[in-house]
């Protein structure tokens, strides 16, 4: 072929020039060697999307999730590298999360370069330099690390490859996955011709990759991005030999469910060596028992029985891989399933901006929804209310009351703003008076001592008197409140809410709690907490909540008298008192014996 016809054919069909012009390092024979670039099952059903896109004449915008090893870069970078080689004055640039990372994928298109045919090289010749590669037609291939915001800016790619985006948020400090993505796409105009690709492992149910991914699999209104995932199903290669009887064996199985007749069911699993959830997912994911034979090798062999390590590397569906990648202490498919739960059928709930009491009923303001109450108060139950406080300043922490009847065990009311110390004070003394004068708990940490100083400051200076007591020594600093920066106390709260997760030995109503314990992480310093850029108030407020419940419960269960007491009997110096240590009749766990 002559060098202009292989030059046409290469430029105008991919998978030749991917064939005849570039390498990729495979294991061949037990060596690796330097092949032609042929695409697998997965990169084939990407630039088939690629190619939809282009002929509908629209911009080209695809987000991927994938299992491990899928090839997933190879075909981008060979997209980009054929997009440079053929356009003059093009600029495709690769966003990787890693400087480790971002030498890998630059090593792929080095080596296209390097080990094209002089056909395709002399005619449009290009040099790598430092992480980039140059052609003297003025196209530009470049490779970089996520960086900040602002290192997008100057530069106009109509070609840019989001590499790993779900791991993005562990280099973050300051700003959020989010923030970057953002930049690095506002970059690109949203026309015909320009390609913004996205492709990552998962790594958590929370953050833009997770976030950007179900809006373009549920096809959101103004979204561009087409889904793709790969499960391990789907190919050949994760099957063992088919074994005599398989076919009649599945098709009792699926009768089974089918009819509802569940102990059969379960019966045939057992038989063909399933437990019961591979026996659920064999008809789920109409897996065949050569693909469950394949998976429970693996499952042993590769991962020594660790579910979530193997849905992580192999999972069956997007969800599967979102719920079994994060690192959290939180049951994550536990928590996507009630959030599922609750917005299919949300709870009745009545909503406000603030809260008062009047001595016989519970009022809310109309406005925001910073209140979110979901059942009415009982008086036969017994009540706690926890506060995690911040500062109240725009795009800071927010402040958190969460009020539990611990007889019935659930979430009964929810606050949740930006509002300083002494409003959330105010809102947590208003509703848990309502709430049979609940025990009120403030985290005293940071703000915190300005909640319990409003707390003991209000009603003229007789204070909220339910008020949880960490200590019978020192002054009011020193008494009032739960310290989470005590050694040990946070990791015991987080403890208490995950194991009141994972047992669902308590109802959850609030979707701002469960969003909360999506985005809430084992960082890279072992630390459980929020990721950067979201929140974890409502989490800490409740699990210092399911952290005492078992403190107090003993003293909860008492009578609870709420005959008030004649006001000067009360005494008008109570907080001077309490600063001087002369408080009488006080409880370690239930505060003054004004209420108990």
């Amino acid at each position: 072929m002559e060098s202009k016809e292989f030059w046409d054919r290469c430029k105008r069909d991919r998978r030749f020039y991917f064939k005849h012009c570039l390498k990729i390092r495979a294991l061949t024979d037990g060596y690796y060697k330097l092949v032609p670039f042929i695409l697998n099952e997965e990169q084939e059903k990407i630039l088939q999307t690629i190619e939809n896109q282009e002929f509908e004449n629209k911009p080209v915008r695809i987000i991927i999730l994938k299992a491990r090893k899928m090839g997933c870069s190879t075909l981008i970078e060979a997209m980009a590298h054929h997009y440079c080689q053929f356009h003059p004055h093009a600029n495709a640039k690769v966003v990787a999360h890693l400087k480790e990372s971002t030498k890998e994928v630059f090593q792929i298109a080095k080596r296209y370069q390097e080990n094209l045919p002089s056909a395709v090289a002399a005619i449009a010749p290009g040099k790598a330099v430092g992480a980039s590669i140059s052609w003297k037609h003025g196209s530009r291939f470049s490779v970089e690390t996520q960086g900040s915001t602002d290192a997008a800016r100057g530069s106009t790619p109509s070609f840019v490859h989001i590499s790993e985006l779900a791991l993005w948020w562990k280099r973050r400090r300051s700003t959020t996955d989010e923030d970057v993505l953002q930049a690095q796409m506002g970059s690109v105009d949203p026309k015909p011709g320009t390609y913004i690709i996205i492709e990552s492992t998962a790594n958590g149910a929370s953050g833009a990759f997770y976030n950007r991914f179900w809006k373009a699999h549920r096809s959101e209104p103004g979204n561009m991005f087409e889904a793709l995932f790969f499960g391990w199903q789907e190919h050949d290669r994760y099957r063992l030999d088919e074994q005599k009887g398989d076919e009649e064996l599945h098709e009792q199985l699926v009768k089974a469910y089918e009819r509802e007749d569940m102990e059969f069911f379960f019966d045939m699993g057992r038989q063909m060596g399933y437990n019961e959830m591979w026996t659920e997912r064999a008809v789920e994911y109409d897996l065949k028992p050569c693909q469950v034979r394949w998976a429970q090798q693996v499952l042993q062999t590769k991962f020594d029985g660790d579910m979530t390590r193997f849905d992580t590397e192999y999972p069956l569906s997007a969800q599967i891989a979102f719920t079994s990648s994060g690192k959290s202490p939180f049951d994550q498919v536990i928590v996507s399933n009630r959030i599922d739960e609750l917005k299919d059928n949300p709870p009745p709930m009545t909503v406000g901006s603030a809260a008062s009491y009047d001595g016989f009923k519970l009022a809310l303001f109309p406005g925001q929804d910073n209140w979110q109450v979901y059942k009415e108060v009982d008086p036969n139950h017994q009540y706690v209310a926890t506060i995690d406080s911040a500062h109240g300043i725009d795009d800071g922490d927010f402040s958190c009351v969460q009020v539990l009847d611990v007889t019935d065990r659930c979430q009964v009311a929810e606050f949740y703003a930006r509002v300083p110390p002494d409003v959330v004070a105010r809102e947590a003394a208003a509703v848990a008076t309502a709430y049979n004068f609940a025990i009120v708990v403030p985290e005293v940490d940071g703000p915190g001592l300005a909640v319990v100083r409003e707390l003991l400051d209000m009603n003229g200076g007789d204070g909220y008197k339910n008020l949880y007591v960490r200590s019978q020594s020192g002054n009011w600093t020193q008494r009032f409140g739960f310290r989470t920066g005590a050694q040990g106390k946070r990791d015991a709260a987080i403890a208490a809410l995950a194991k009141a997760i994972r047992d669902k030995s308590w109802d959850f109503y609030s979707l701002r709690l469960l969003s909360e314990c999506q985005v809430f992480i084992e960082s890279s310093t072992g630390k459980s907490e929020a990721m950067p850029g979201e929140h974890d108030d409502a989490v800490m407020a409740m699990a210092i909540a399911l952290y005492l419940d078992s403190e107090i419960s003993e003293r909860m269960t008492s009578e609870i008298d709420i005959t008030p007491k004649p006001k000067r009997e009360r005494g008008a110096v109570y907080v001077q008192d309490l600063m001087t240590g002369d408080t009488p009749r006080t409880d370690p766990h239930l505060g003054s014996s004004e209420y108990w």
